[in-house]
């Protein structure tokens, strides 16, 4: 049984057709990467699988049934911490408030994921105090403390100076390793080609083209790939 599946979803917004009947499904364990140009759906999909959104049409289940809370995490482009809270009580705050857990056995589990993700140390740190990488880093150790079923990563690099990319990228492939199952938005070719299970291209709500990633970048099918493809390499 899959994970995370898309059933003929629709979703309109206003007079905007967004996605158009799409179809997807994630199995144990796999990483899928989405590509396609700006607007194509890629990120409305994600919170479609994330229950951020809802279908106008169609159906997306979680091993079968609808997801409950924090069975999928989601980390965004622009990390979403709350500005006011340290990174401790960033990761701990679902555990407190959707978890119900008591304060001190939420604040252990939280600073073991931010052992995890390598940021121990910053725990006691505000958000303007790390880098855009270790708030990204906190914003994973965020979804992750709630040991969701899914990972869903929205463009999680491409606010990020080069020079930070590869500590949130090395987190990433960690946890790919580990059989984590995740659905990532990216224009990072080199992680798709290494860690992907298989890449999809989107354009214009629709999926157009899904294929391991030796043979989605080396020869792909579809003539809106290749000049995409083209166009950004």
């Amino acid at each position: 049984m899959s994970v995370l599946k898309a059933d003929d979803v629709v979703k309109w917004y206003g007079d905007l057709e967004v996605l158009r009947g799409v179809t997807f499904e994630v199995e144990p364990g796999q990483v899928k990467v989405i590509i396609g140009p700006s607007g194509s759906g890629k990120s409305t999909l994600l919170r479609m699988l994330a229950t951020l959104e809802t279908p106008d049409r169609g159906t997306v289940t979680l091993e079968g049934r609808a997801p409950g809370p924090g069975e999928v995490g989601m980390v965004f482009q622009r990390f979403n911490l709350f500005q006011n809270m340290t990174a401790l009580d960033n990761v701990m705050c679902g555990l407190v408030e959707v978890r119900r857990l008591k304060k001190d056995e939420a604040k252990d589990q939280a600073l073991a994921f931010l052992t995890r993700v390598g940021l121990a140390e910053h725990a006691a740190k505000y958000p303007d105090e790390l880098s855009g990488g270790q708030q990204q880093r906190v914003a994973i150790a965020r979804a992750l403390v709630m040991k969701p079923k899914a990972m869903l990563f929205d463009e999680p690099t491409s606010a990020l100076d080069i020079e930070l990319v590869r500590e949130v990228r090395d987190v990433m492939e960690r946890l790919a390793r580990e059989g984590m199952t995740m659905v990532v938005v990216s224009h990072d070719f080199r992680f798709a080609n290494d860690v992907a299970s298989s890449v999809l291209m989107m354009d214009e709500g629709r999926i157009v083209e899904e294929a391991p990633p030796d043979e989605f970048f080396s020869a792909p099918k579809e003539e809106r790939t290749k000049r995409f493809l083209a166009l950004v390499e």
